[in-house]
C-alpha cells in the first residue's frame, strides 16, 4: 500500500493542516514499514478540502481509479470545526475524512485479509496520532 497527501485549504486552517497532515503521514510511515499492508497493491491518496466556500466552488471529489487500483480521497471537512477545535478535535476531524471512505477499496479488488489489515493500519493510525498530541500537551 502506497499512500499520499495533499490539501486544498485557506490560510486560517493552512498552518494546522500541514502539521496534522505530516503528523499523520509520518505515523502511517512508520506503521507501514512493520505491517504487511506494505505489500498490498494499493494507492491511496488523501486531499482533504478546508474551506469555508458558501458557493460550493471545492465540492468534495472523491475518484476511486479501479484500473490503477487507487483511491483519490477528496473529502471537504467542515471549515469552522476544524479551524476552530482543539488540535486534538482538528487530527480526529481529517483522519475521519479519509477512514470514512476507505470502504471504497473494497472496489479495488483486495482480498478480505487485505482489506482487514487496511482497516486495522488506520485504526492504529488514530491511536498513534491521537497519543502524539496528548503525549506534545
Amino acid at each position: 500500500m502506497r499512500y499520499s497527501y495533499a490539501a486544498e485549504m485557506e490560510e486560517p486552517a493552512a498552518e494546522r493542516m500541514l502539521r496534522i497532515g505530516r503528523l499523520v503521514d509520518n505515523c502511517i510511515s512508520r506503521r507501514l514499514e512493520e505491517s504487511p499492508a506494505r505489500s498490498i497493491n494499493i494507492d491511496i491518496g488523501y486531499v482533504p478540502i478546508v474551506m469555508t466556500d458558501p458557493y460550493n466552488r471545492y465540492p468534495a471529489r472523491t475518484k476511486l481509479r479501479i484500473k490503477q487500483r487507487k483511491l483519490d480521497s477528496a473529502p471537504k471537512l467542515d471549515f469552522h470545526r476544524f479551524v476552530n477545535s482543539s488540535e486534538l478535535d482538528a487530527a480526529k476531524i481529517y483522519l475521519a475524512g479519509l477512514i470514512e471512505e476507505l470502504p471504497l477499496i473494497r472496489r479495488l479488488g483486495p482480498t478480505d485479509d487485505e482489506y482487514d489489515c487496511i482497516i486495522r493500519l488506520f485504526e492504529d493510525v488514530s491511536l498513534d496520532v491521537e497519543r502524539t498530541i496528548q503525549t506534545a500537551r
